[in-house]
């Protein structure tokens, strides 16, 4: 009945031929087939369906999903019984978009994978925030991992896409900006336009885009040559350029400022920077809150790091918040049991998190 339903609209829906792109191997829906063709010799309307059928599957490429379903088809309306209860012993999948390796995000990743919660959880390694909601936006991502400004910043580039989606804060993330020692740079109010270079992660990064809406708001810092480049990379080359900076938005301990850590304490010229400029206090968003919150990096996160400053060694910097989104349609499909139980392993993760992040 639901194959006779899709191919009667043919030309409004096109789930018709992905339906049959992806089950073309299907027994059922063989048989559904050969009873249509052979229909079809004495129906002209039918033969024109079909034939439109066809054509439209044959403009789709690809290898087959076996499990694909319109996303507002219910599995019970197009599934056989034995096809749902086969389906009912697969623990959903929730493919998660993180970031890199060194980041926060793929390590909250792994502390998702680690419960046991009956969904098999996929980590999804990008460039970031903004990649990961290209991946959100598209359907090739269930969830993800972004900060709030890169979502704001994506409703403005994007007014027209509509990413329904459920989403929970998580923590914050500070912009953690670390200069080599003989750049002369103490606060991000330092950086000389034509003297330093700044690092500001791969394109489609969070911290791209959180630079990108700092230049948006105020234009002088647009003026500050600016490189896309992989973290790693970047913090190599602040060691060895006494004019080089680079910045990573991030709670506080990821594996990356861990690294730079253990290379300060190993004498290389590096600190961390302020990023102490008050003129963002007061930015807001569509609805009145604040885009960004002042926060203090306690003086014992990083010791050598932030060695050299004045009395604690405090350092101050703006803030973000780590927000996860799930798309509406994994919920749909998975049913509230599943979101149920993800939810639950999001507030196992995420006092480690919180504690990681160390914010004040």
């Amino acid at each position: 009945m639901f194959l006779w339903m899709i191919l009667d609209n043919i030309g409004s829906n096109r789930h018709a031929a992905q339906f049959a792109h992806n089950h073309a191997n299907d027994p059922g829906y063989q048989e559904w087939r050969a009873e249509a063709d052979k229909l079809a010799a004495d129906n002209a309307e039918l033969k024109a369906k079909l034939n439109e059928l066809d054509k439209e599957t044959g403009q789709i490429s690809g290898p087959a999903d076996p499990s694909y379903l319109p996303s507002d088809t219910p599995a019970d309306v197009a599934l056989s019984a034995d096809a749902l209860a086969a389906k009912a012993d697969q623990a959903p999948v929730l493919r998660v978009a993180t970031g890199s390796k060194s980041g926060n995000y793929y390590y909250f990743g792994t502390l998702l994978q680690q419960g046991e919660v009956g969904i098999d959880i996929q980590l999804l390694n990008t460039s970031g925030s903004f990649d990961n909601l290209k991946l959100l936006h598209t359907g090739k991502a269930d969830a993800g991992l972004v900060q709030s400004d890169a979502f704001i910043m994506y409703k403005k580039l994007y007014p027209d896409s509509k990413l329904v989606s459920e989403q929970a804060a998580l923590y914050p993330e500070a912009i953690q900006m670390i200069a080599n020692r003989n750049a002369g740079v103490s606060s991000v109010k330092d950086i000389n336009p034509k003297k330093h270079v700044l690092y500001i992660g791969p394109k489609g990064s969070g911290t791209a885009m959180t630079w990108e809406g700092l230049c948006r708001e105020d234009a002088s810092y647009a003026a500050i040559p600016v490189e896309y480049m992989d973290y790693d990379t970047a913090l190599e080359k602040v060691a060895n350029n006494d004019n080089a900076i680079m910045m990573f938005v991030s709670g506080l301990r990821s594996p990356l400022l861990d690294k730079a850590e253990a290379m300060a304490k190993n004498d290389a010229p590096l600190r961390l920077v302020a990023v102490d400029d008050w003129d963002f206090n007061d930015e807001t968003d569509e609805n009145g809150n604040s885009i960004y919150t002042f926060v203090t990096i306690p003086g014992n996160i990083y010791p050598y790091l932030q060695r050299g400053w004045l009395f604690s060694g405090a350092v101050e910097t703006l803030a973000v918040e780590a927000i996860f989104v799930v798309r509406t349609e994994w919920v749909k499909e998975s049913g509230m049991q599943a979101l149920d139980a993800l939810t639950f392993q999001l507030t196992q993760a995420q006092p480690e998190m919180l504690r990681r992040a160390g914010i004040q």
